[in-house]
């Protein structure tokens, strides 16, 4: 039989009582290891040196007692078990040792008792000490939780089932300017919340208590002159039965991002609308080509961005796209453009000295002197029709395709291009037909 080790602190002046007691503790399965002591000084000694599992106490002795003992034990400050094992004691004395502290009271002409009382209480002790540790963890989580809270900006509130307001941080004091004892064991019907308020919070709470999971909610709070707008997130606490016991809302101040958002949202549709009015309105007159676009306005303004212009006979275009990083497309549309039409400037009527893959270096690099951050950050297709010649040049930059084509339009097959031209598809500016 495998032997459980066992520390045991004897109290006891008999040597024949403590082999009794040892080989009682042996036949039910303990290795013991034990220290036996008669006197008060020679247990302090004994309690200060040792780790004991287990303290086995007599009632009456010469020069010590098991009251005596226990008040020696409990100043120690342990909490194992202290059993009284005695030859004669009255019920009397054994019930005033019990309320004063012993664990349980055997007879020793009873021993056959002794095994079962020290398994028990052993292991009541180790329940003990479990649950000291859990409450001890519980106690820190409180106070590491209320010294979050009671610091954070954002407001930190407990509710019961019945929407009971449990706690509430600081924080709703610099919000709403109420005292925040002034929400504490009120319902949500009590809050000064607006009615449509009030009901997004009944629905999220109901619904965490109901299915366990976190709820958001951004809502109103009007004070007089000023509405705060908020956003909370609602999440479950609970209890060791894995039941929703109470929930939790943290709730922020969000009205500084909405406004930030609004003003964005203005700047993006007067960027829009800049961008929009950079666009040709009409098609270009260019006799002997059909010229067929379809223009759907992106969601949002990412940087991408094309133009067409025309001058002296020839139709100019390029198509753009802006990589980010911090280049505006806007900006940068209108720089391709001035560039290009002050290029296009020296040209003359009859001159066709324009070449896309000159000008597009000229450009880049025009581009980079100005925009040393943002250098390689702008994919390009530049190019130039001549509806007399037929011929369609182009360079690209940031594409993986030739630095340089030439397309002979006069190959082109103009009645499958009247046949696939769809008019009215587009919508916008840009719409051809």
């Amino acid at each position: 039989m495998d032997l459980q080790p066992l520390h045991v602190l004897i109290v006891e002046d008999s040597e024949n009582s403590t082999i009794l007691m040892l080989r009682a503790l042996r036949q039910g399965g303990y290795e013991t290891f034990y220290r036996r002591v008669q006197t008060e000084k020679n247990m302090r000694a004994a309690l200060d040196d040792g780790t004991w599992d287990l303290i086995l106490s007599d009632h009456d002795m010469p020069r010590f007692s098991a009251t005596k003992a226990l008040a020696v034990f409990q100043e120690s400050g342990l909490e194992i078990p202290f059993l009284i094992v005695s030859g004669a004691i009255g019920e009397e004395i054994a019930i005033a040792a019990m309320k004063a502290g012993a664990y349980d009271f055997i007879m020793k002409k009873k021993l056959a008792h002794l095994v079962p009382a020290v398994q028990r209480e052993l292991r009541e002790a180790e329940n003990r000490r479990e649950r000291r540790k859990a409450e001890e963890a519980l106690r820190r989580r409180e106070q590491e939780f209320k010294a979050l809270v009671e610091n954070a900006p954002d407001i930190v509130a407990r509710f019961d089932r019945t929407m009971c307001c449990l706690y509430v941080n600081p924080a709703i004091e610099q919000e709403t300017g109420i005292d925040r004892h002034f929400f504490l064991q009120r319902s949500l019907d009590e809050l000064q919340l607006d009615s449509q308020a009030l009901k997004l919070w009944q629905q999220a709470i109901t619904q965490v208590f109901l299915g366990g999971e976190e709820q958001t909610i951004y809502f109103d709070f009007s004070l007089p002159g000023e509405k705060k707008k908020y956003h909370a997130r609602i999440v479950p606490e609970f209890d060791p039965g894995s039941k929703v016991e109470t929930v939790l809302s943290i709730t922020r101040n969000i009205t500084e991002v909405k406004r930030i958002e609004a003003e964005l949202q203005q700047e993006l549709e007067k960027t829009r609308r800049l961008h929009l009015r950079s666009l040709p309105q009409l098609p270009p007159s260019c006799p002997g080509t059909i010229l067929a676009a379809h223009y759907r306005p992106a969601a949002q303004l990412k940087g991408d961005f094309y133009n067409i212009i025309q001058k002296k006979g020839r139709l100019f275009f390029y198509l753009a796209d802006v990589k980010g990083q911090g280049l505006d497309g806007v900006t940068a549309n209108y720089f391709v453009r001035n560039q290009l039409e002050k290029s296009l400037e020296t040209l003359r009527a009859g001159d066709f000295c324009f070449t896309p893959e000159k000008m597009l270096e000229e450009l880049l690099e025009q581009f980079e002197r100005e925009n040393p951050d943002t250098a390689g950050l702008l994919s390009i297709v530049l190019g130039v029709l001549d509806p007399q010649a037929g011929v369609l040049q182009y360079s690209l930059h940031g594409f993986c395709s030739p630095q340089l084509l030439t397309v002979d339009c006069t190959a082109v097959d103009r009645q499958c291009l009247q046949r696939e031209q769809r008019p009215g598809e587009g919508t916008g500016p840009g719409q051809f037909f």
